[in-house]
């Protein structure tokens, strides 16, 4: 993390196939309002994402296949230690991809034979 005034000292590593991708600019505006963005798994160094927009600092989107993020910032002998173990590929398709086909549409069964077989096994 760039060395500010007032904020921790902080580090970012990534292990595998992960890969952090600086946040646009735009999700950074809407970040910094206090609202959502839907851009996928997203780290900092603060643990905040509105603060950390909002002062100019370092945010990522976690991109790429199976790996491992570990990140820690520490002030004053005090810190904050977050890791994950993620494989964005298997939340969406990349984005020049299209995504897969959807499966078939399932039928019910007619009343009568749902009564029959039951429940649990209703459709075909």
């Amino acid at each position: 993390m760039p060395r500010r005034s007032g904020f921790p000292d902080g580090t970012i590593a990534v292990w595998g196939d992960v890969t952090l991708e600086p946040l646009d600019n735009d999700s950074r505006k809407i970040l910094a309002t206090d609202k959502s963005v839907k851009r996928g798994i997203l780290v900092d160094f603060l643990g905040n994402y509105t603060r950390s927009a909002r002062e100019g600092l370092p945010l990522y989107r976690i991109t790429g296949g199976a790996g491992f993020v570990w990140v820690a910032s520490s002030k004053d002998g005090r810190g904050i230690l977050r890791f994950l173990a993620i494989n964005p590929s298997a939340f969406s398709p990349p984005e020049n991809q299209p995504p897969p086909p959807s499966p078939p549409a399932q039928s019910r069964l007619p009343d009568r034979e749902y009564d029959r077989i039951g429940w649990w096994d209703h459709y075909v």
